[in-house]
Formats: C-alpha cells, structure tokens, sequence
C-alpha cells in the first residue's frame, strides 16, 4: 500500500463556517472520495481512498493507494484511524455510496469503525431538491465543475478507471517481479498533484491517482452552488420593497455571491387564472416578483357548531349573536358555510403565516393573506423569504 501525501493548489472562494452551525474550524474539516472496482461491497474492492484537510493554511491531499487487494483490510484501518482526528466530513453523494461502502466493508473484516462522531456533509443533497431549478445541466459532478468553469485534467470517470485499475494490478505484480524495484513518487511542479515515473505500471498509477486527486482538490471548488441553495432557502437580506400596478416587488440581497444569473417563473392559481411569481437574481442582488390577486376570499371558523349561516348574507355569525335573528334567515352552519367574506388585495401565503388566513373554498389548500401597507412594511423580509423558499 502507497501513501501519498503533497500540498494541492486548489483555490477557492467560500466560506467554510457555512458547511456547519457547530462551529467546527477549517482544521477539523475533511474533504473525501474514494475509487472502487464496483457498486457492490460485496462483489467489489475499494482501491484508493483520498481526503483534503488543512494544515494552518495550507491544504494537504492524502491518498491511501491499494497495491495488492490483500492490503484493503490495511487500507481501511489507516484511513479510519487518521479520520478520527476530524469533526466534519464533506463529499459528493458519499451518503448514497462512499460511506455505506466503506461501512460494509469495515463489517466484512469486523472492524468496528464508523463515522458516528463525524458531522456528514454531502453537497449533492444539498442540491438535489433543487435539481430542476438549478442553472447547471445535470448534478454530475463533472458538470458542476464545467458550469463553474473548474478545471479538470483528468478525462476518466469512475467506472473507465476499473480496467485500469485491474491492468496496473497485472502489470505491478509482473514489474515487482522482474525489476529492480516499484515507481518513485514525485510532486509535479506545475499541478502540485502526484507525478510518476513513466514505467507502465506507474502510468496507469498517475491515471487513477490523478481522478482521485481532482475529485477531492475540486471539491472546495464547487462549493459556491451552494448559494443558489441559499437564496432558494429563503437566505436573503431584505433592502425594501414597492408596488407596481398588480405587482408587489421585493428587492434584496443575496449572501453568498451567484457564478451566473438567473430567472426563475413560478405561479399560484385563483379560479383557473394563473398569477406569476418571478424571481431575479445576479450575483449578490436579487427581486421577487408576485402578482396580487384583487377579489374577494373567504375565512372559515374551526369551531362551526358555535356559529349560524346567514343564506341571505352569505356569511356565518356566532350564535351569541344570531340568536337574534329569525329562525326561518338563519341555519346551523357547516364547515363548508362557517366563513366571512372579506374583499381585498390579497397574497399566497404556503402556511397560515398572518391571520386572517383565507381560501377560496374551505378544502383548497392554496391559503392567502391580506396585504396592507402595514403588514409590508413589518413583514416584507418573511414574506419575500417564505415565498423564495416556497415556490422556487
């Protein structure tokens, strides 16, 4: 087994206190991905893992290389002792592969490592509910670095590497038998990424280093398509607001820095007519968009049995005071005829964040809210962040 460990130069421009809320320092940050011969634990070997960490401010790339498939039990030992020193372990969809990976492995040779002490922090997860929304084509990591200009050397995926891997097995093994001795291992002057002696084994040995190393050293890299997660959170800063014609404008401002700008459509509906929300952001400013609805909504009461409907007003009154009126204009109110009418400018609202909360029909589930002066002025950063949050 090769353990290779060099400085990387990797920079990039993000703010790594985001990652967490449990104040975990850059030196307790580990960025990790590992090469396997397959998805199967089972079926399969892991041949190389790799991690980044800093060291003060310099960042350090360590890579556990497998030479022979008898040191896997040796590859994971080492990698889980040296983990043991870290809180906070970030990775791209190690959550759906790379840790259940490498935990059925530590079952198969009965090791008891595990990454419970460890915060996990899988950047594709964060991207995932926004798939359809983000600016980038797809969610595959080569197609984040392209949408975010990083630049990759390595041409190879995952899977192009396991015959790779399995020649330089074939071809190690022969060398070690008929040659003086194995690659020696050079830093490249100009990648800072490990460099080989050109021997045949050694070759194959820099391909599958080199994808490992891009995989990790990229990763601080694409950290900033986290803040269009941001901005779909609801994370913004609220500058002010104003009302054009039907429209109430929200302007603001974004927290963490957008690569590109972006336009976004959405809607509500009110009987069958469709009201657009639009959502405008370019690098750190941003505007939301939402058509007001003006006609007239109903508010219904939870507790019908303490009410009568009035047919002819068309609204329902307590008893307290309906009792008061004759028998034959009023009737035990139902919960679809336990309401009041009100008729206004009203907003979507995704939960009952101001009350009154309205419906057009007692079941549907689109609610609104009334707008007045007031309530902007006190509420517009919630209700431009909520409606951010849920309808992008």
């Amino acid at each position: 087994m090769q353990i290779i460990e060099t400085p990387i130069k990797s920079s990039f421009d993000y703010d790594l206190t985001l990652l967490s809320s449990n104040h975990v320092s850059n030196q307790e940050i580990l960025f990790f991905d590992i090469e396997t011969t397959g998805f199967s634990a089972a079926m399969s070997y892991v041949y190389l893992i790799g991690c980044a960490y800093f060291d003060q401010s310099t960042f350090i790339l360590r890579q556990w290389f497998m030479e022979d498939i008898r040191e896997e039990k040796e590859l994971l030992t080492n990698f889980f002792e040296f983990l043991k020193s870290y809180r906070l372990l970030v990775h791209y969809n190690g959550s759906g592969f790379d840790i259940p990976y490498l935990l059925q492995k530590c079952s198969t040779y009965q090791l008891s490592y595990n990454f419970e002490h460890m915060i996990s922090f899988d950047i594709y997860k964060q991207l995932i509910p926004y798939k359809k929304i983000l600016p980038s084509k797809n969610l595959k990591l080569k197609t984040i670095e392209d949408f975010l200009k990083v630049e990759r050397n390595d041409q190879y995926s995952g899977g192009d590497l396991i015959p790779i891997f399995t020649k330089f097995l074939a071809l190690y093994t022969y060398e070690k038998k008929h040659t003086s001795g194995a690659s020696h291992y050079q830093v490249s002057p100009v990648s800072g990424l490990p460099s080989i002696e050109k021997n045949d084994s050694g070759i194959l040995r820099q391909l599958l280093l080199l994808h490992n190393a891009e995989d990790i050293s990229n990763l601080p890299r694409i950290l900033p398509m986290l803040s269009y997660v941001k901005l779909f959170e609801g994370n913004i800063t609220l500058n002010k607001w104003d009302v054009t014609e039907m429209t109430v404008n929200f302007y603001f401002n974004i927290n963490n820095q957008l690569h590109t700008s972006l336009t976004l459509e959405s809607n509500y509906e009110v009987m069958d007519s469709l009201y657009p929300i639009t959502l405008n952001a370019s690098e750190n400013e941003g505007r939301i968009s939402i058509a007001l609805f003006h006609g007239t909504l109903k508010f219904y009461f939870d507790n019908y049995k303490d009410y009568y409907y009035l047919p002819l007003e068309d609204t329902a009154v307590h008893k307290s005071v309906g009792e008061y009126v004759e028998k034959e204009y009023r009737q035990n109110a139902k919960p679809d005829t336990c309401y009041i009418k009100k008729t206004g400018y009203f907003l979507p609202q995704p939960y009952a964040m101001f009350t009154p909360s309205f419906r057009l029909e007692r079941k549907q589930k689109q609610q609104f809210f009334e707008v007045t002066e007031q309530l902007l002025e006190q509420h517009s950063d919630k209700i431009a962040s909520e409606i951010i949050r849920s309808y992008f």
